[in-house]
């Protein structure tokens, strides 16, 4: 893969609708397409809110029949994949990413395994809970799959990282899906982790996240069209000091900041905007606006999460704060962060509310992510330099 690939294409899947465009109408709407779990099936507790994508069928197989899918992380998926269009070219390999896959079809195999009426789910399910959503690619035509990445909320960008280290020559697909899962749900709800109030990121009365889900997948190639966005430089780094809060200084973090810059060849001073993974717990936004605060001195560049609106889209979030920031750049334009009106936001950021902030001409945008167990990982999107 050459050292700066072209973004060719980006196909989204969030609670926001299919597509780009209707993920980018929602982010400049104070108002957000969030529902009840228990209206989707997902649990019988009427206090959460979730962020779920429209119209998703959540209904499992034991085994794969539809064209290698097992359940719904998988037909998002098979949505972008589709959507970008890409299945009828030559072979491509994609570089896959999730959080927790298909966690509930792995929980109804475990308890298949046990019933005597299904005598050869222990033999099918080694197979079944290695790569869940793997067979969903080598379903489609022109396509095979890499390999997968599982780092937590930082996979979908450690997966582009890998795509990055390839040496053949040839187009890629870095791709990403998590579906909501009922696992997922009670344990952050058990670990209180959850939002009142869905996700207000960065805000001073901040107190937990929103659940969501979605898929995204994007082509890279080593050429295109002028004035296409291009991965400029991608680091990640791991901390590894606590299994599920980031490191409190943020360390890992700012390694991996520092080296997205210095692959990119550019300085802190550089950066236009920053689309942040801002979840809205009080530990993940104090370490970014610390780090920010190291990294830029002087003041931050302005900057947005997208997780108030569409919510934590848990293994696909860092490949989706990625396509937004090629958007953003592409746009020249930052989206709010929800909600508009907050008491104060966390000290070290300039967090943009309200409206859309426009970005300088020319300066390229950063997007980060972190992930349980000390994940860490930053890109920065901009044109050719």
């Amino acid at each position: 893969m050459t050292r700066q690939p072209v973004i060719t294409a980006i196909a989204v899947e969030t609670a926001a609708g299919t597509g780009m465009d209707a993920l980018w109408d929602v982010l400049q709407d104070d108002a957000r397409p969030i529902t009840r779990a228990d209206a989707v099936g997902l649990t019988q507790s009427e206090d959460v809110h979730v962020a779920a994508v429209p119209g998703l069928a959540r209904d499992l197989s034991l085994v794969p029949k539809d064209a290698g899918v097992v359940g719904p992380a998988g037909r998002l998926l098979r949505r972008v994949l589709v959507s970008l269009d890409a299945a009828t070219r030559h072979e491509i390999p994609v570089h896959l990413a999730t959080n927790h896959s298909e966690t509930d079809v792995i929980e109804a195999v475990y308890r298949a395994a046990a019933d005597p009426a299904h005598p050869s789910i222990g033999r099918e399910a080694p197979a079944l809970l290695a790569e869940p959503i793997m067979d969903v690619v080598q379903h489609l035509p022109g396509l095979w799959p890499a390999e997968t990445s599982y780092a937590a909320c930082a996979s979908g960008l450690y997966a582009a990282f890998l795509a990055l280290l390839e040496t053949a020559p040839g187009p890629r697909i870095v791709a990403a899906a998590d579906a909501l899962a009922q696992m997922g749900i009670a344990g952050f709800r058990r670990a209180g982790a959850i939002g009142a109030d869905g996700c207000r990121p960065f805000s001073d009365d901040r107190d937990g996240l929103l659940i969501g889900e979605g898929a995204v997948a994007i082509r890279l190639d080593t050429e295109g069209e002028n004035g296409l966005p291009r991965i400029l430089g991608l680091g990640v780094a791991c901390d590894a000091g606590h299994p599920t809060a980031p490191d409190a200084e943020g360390r890992g973090l700012e390694a991996a900041i520092r080296d997205a810059l210095a692959r990119a060849d550019v300085t802190a001073e550089d950066v236009g905007g920053l689309v942040l993974h801002g979840t809205g717990t009080v530990a993940n936004d104090a370490t970014e606006a610390k780090v920010c605060a190291r990294i830029w001195p002087k003041g931050a560049p302005p900057a947005t999460s997208i997780k108030g609106h569409v919510g934590h889209c848990m293994g696909a979030a860092g490949l989706l704060n990625l396509a937004v920031a090629a958007e953003a750049w592409r746009r020249r334009s930052l989206p709010p962060t929800w909600p508009a009106n907050v008491p104060g936001d966390v000290a070290g950021l300039d967090v943009v509310r309200g409206q859309a902030r426009t970005l300088p001409r020319h300066h390229p945008v950063l997007a980060t992510a972190l992930g349980f167990g000390g994940a860490n990982a930053a890109v920065l999107v901009g044109g050719r330099r």
